[in-house]
């Protein structure tokens, strides 16, 4: 007869404490301590295997923290089975609350997959993960060309320089910073900034549809992503102005 084994896993950047719950009787199948190597888990889970005389189904699983899902990603790819936990929704001991240490904390996760008393936080897959990187390099470039701007305006305040056109960061407004009559390493110092406002706004026809796609991506799963309302609206303001810049692009 095949007995699941409920492994709980108490996880940090150095360690890792495992506790393994037979799910049929409740029995602690072994506890342990080690260093936060997969291999070692893999390790820990066939040491009670041969241990045991019956066949032997693991689901292991921790709680959502410092680890994010890579842990998850390593454990699939070995075959094990997890999941991974969201704090808010697991049940915990009052004895558990009351004395708080990794051995314990390893048991009642062990204890929550056992008797399915949690919620499993969703694991994004390669698309998922890739558009959300894409997505995130575009909110720190977007950081990145905000500060270019702060710290241009700061340079011009400093120096007295004053524009007279209606609006900043426009072609007038370029030309104008570009044209003024500075010597020696004050122009140097406009010139650098400058150049990394270039290296930011410095966009092919490729590189806004991309954005834009991405950014259709991450409407379409926003509830997926459980979202929030102002990330929405961001990408909706941001698909607008690529689309806006790709049209001014073409003509």
């Amino acid at each position: 007869m095949k007995t699941i084994a409920y492994l709980g896993m108490d996880i940090h950047k150095d360690t890792f404490n495992l506790c393994a719950l037979d799910g049929t009787t409740g029995e602690i199948l072994g506890e342990t301590r080690c260093a936060s190597d997969v291999k070692l888990v893999k390790k820990f889970i066939e040491k009670i295997a041969s241990n045991h005389k019956g066949e032997i189904q693991v689901k292991a699983g921790y709680e959502a923290g410092c680890l994010g899902y890579s842990l998850h990603d390593l454990l699939e790819k070995q075959g094990i089975d997890c999941d991974i936990l969201a704090p808010t929704t697991m049940y915990s001991s009052s004895k558990n609350k009351v004395v708080k240490n990794d051995r314990l904390d390893a048991k009642m996760i062990a204890l929550n997959l056992a008797n399915n008393t949690y919620k499993p936080v969703y694991v994004p897959d390669e698309e998922d993960i890739c558009v959300k990187e894409y997505i995130r390099m575009m909110k720190d470039f977007k950081t990145s060309l905000k500060k270019i701007k702060q710290q241009v305006k700061a340079f011009l305040l400093r120096h007295g320089l004053v524009y007279d056109g209606k609006s900043s960061w426009t072609l007038a407004h370029l030309k104008w910073l570009k044209g003024l009559k500075l010597t020696g390493l004050l122009k140097e110092t406009l010139e650098e900034y400058l150049l990394q406002y270039d290296v930011l706004t410095d966009k092919d026809e490729d590189v806004f549809l991309r954005e834009i796609e991405a950014g259709k991506i991450l409407l379409k799963n926003a509830t997926k992503w459980k979202l929030i309302h102002k990330e929405i609206e961001d990408t909706k303001l941001l698909i607008k102005k690529y689309t806006n810049d790709l049209n001014k692009l073409k003509g």
